[in-house]
């Protein structure tokens, strides 16, 4: 199937707005079904400054035998208030997929989330504490 858009980001008639995530998400699966189209428009929207563009295509990136595309995307995004961004650049540096592994750092940015009433941040929450107890035992 093809996703037809123009140049504004348009998909069947339907505009990608700030918080049109269920675009994003179709974008998304029509890429990883290998839609060379939704994943130039999803690299289209990152490059413009999209938050959860640069989320989803981080996601795609980091999914595939390329996950060191991934890091820059969630760089970009989680400085603007993205915690899904930080809690997947944790992960990417807690395992060393995409980035040299860097336990500490990774760590660090699941703290951060893991004061906020969010749902990364409650894995950012869980993901501390098996950490923690892991060293405990």
């Amino acid at each position: 199937m093809v996703i037809h858009a123009d140049g504004l980001g348009n998909i069947r008639g339907r505009k990608i707005a700030k918080y049109s995530d269920a675009a994003l998400r179709e974008l998304l699966y029509r890429a990883r079904k290998k839609e060379a189209d939704a994943l130039a428009i999803l690299e289209q929207q990152a490059h413009a400054g999209h938050i959860r563009a640069q989320r989803y295509l981080g996601l795609y990136w980091f999914r595939t035998s390329e996950p060191e595309r991934a890091i820059p995307y969630w760089q970009a995004a989680f400085p603007h208030g993205c915690h899904w961004s930080r809690y997947y650049y944790g992960k990417a540096l807690y395992s060393g997929r995409g980035i040299a592994q860097h336990r500490f750092w990774a760590l660090r940015q699941w703290r951060v989330l893991s004061g906020r009433a969010h749902r990364a941040a409650r894995l950012a929450r869980r993901a501390l504490y098996r950490i923690d107890s892991q060293y405990n035992d």
